[in-house]
């Protein structure tokens, strides 16, 4: 069950980050046409847009289940969705957080155009739709090594972050939104599937629990991050924060997990 969980919500969760990637890449160009209503109307577009897909989509079934839900702080006091929820913040909290304030660096340290920052910074978000399910590919190819797969994501997205502090220009500026994209979306599986392991009579709620960790760290991260803007560097400083931190998080990583 785990290995299978890590590939389909791997393919769930590379699907719902992209929106937030195509938001990146749309929204900036429409701003001067639209001003304040720019992002409003395009969700509005988008949503109208979605409607006869999921009309579409066939009806989901209960499964049945009559086993009794674990109580929330039974699950959030959890070491093993603890570590996995650490392992999520990371990755996806991190890839939300840069996604946020990546444009405004790429405009005002790296003096591109609004349109160009959109596109450029899109990749972290929009390549969670590659990397998501790449992870959960490698978690059921690969369960025994699963901790070394998260690792060297850990070290890529590092880089990657720590590249796009020094806004080195347009080309590389792309490179590293990219890798970061990937790197970010490559846990996510392995974080889904290690939940559902851990309560399989509960699988739902676990997950529920387990992101609760990625949530706080976008809740608390976002406008921490957008604060290292009103210092020298134009959010470099930030950037390479959150690069020193993705590298110390490696601590973070259960190197026991398998998901056989």
């Amino acid at each position: 069950m785990g290995r299978n969980a890590a590939l389909a919500g791997g393919i769930y969760g590379g699907v719902s980050l992209g929106g937030g990637g195509l938001g990146l890449a749309l929204v900036p160009p429409l701003v001067a046409p639209l001003g304040w209503r720019a992002p409003y109307l395009s969700a509005v577009a988008v949503a109208l847009a979605a409607i006869p897909i999921v009309a579409a989509c066939p009806r989901t079934h209960g499964h049945g289940g009559g086993a009794r839900t674990p109580r929330l702080r039974t699950l959030l006091a959890d070491p093993t969705l603890a570590r996995l929820g650490g392992v999520s913040a990371v990755s996806f909290g991190f890839s939300v957080i840069l996604g946020a304030w990546v444009v405004t660096l790429l405009e005002r340290a790296g003096g591109l155009r609004r349109g160009a920052a959109g596109a450029i910074g899109s990749l972290i978000l929009v390549l969670a739709i590659v990397g998501r399910p790449l992870g959960g590919l490698l978690a059921r190819a690969l369960p025994g090594a699963t901790w070394l797969v998260v690792g060297g994501s850990f070290l890529a997205g590092a880089a990657a972050t720590a590249l796009l502090a020094l806004v080195p220009g347009p080309g590389f500026d792309a490179l590293a939104a990219a890798v970061a994209g990937l790197a970010a979306g490559i846990p996510f599986g392995a974080t889904v599937a290690g939940s559902a392991r851990a309560y399989p009579a509960a699988a739902g709620a676990a997950v529920g629990a387990m992101n609760t960790y990625p949530v706080l760290a976008i809740v608390c991260g976002a406008p921490l991050l957008g604060l290292t803007f009103s210092l020298p560097g134009n959010g470099r400083i930030g950037f390479a924060a959150l690069a020193a931190l993705w590298l110390a998080a490696l601590a973070v990583i259960p190197w026991r997990l398998r998901l056989s």
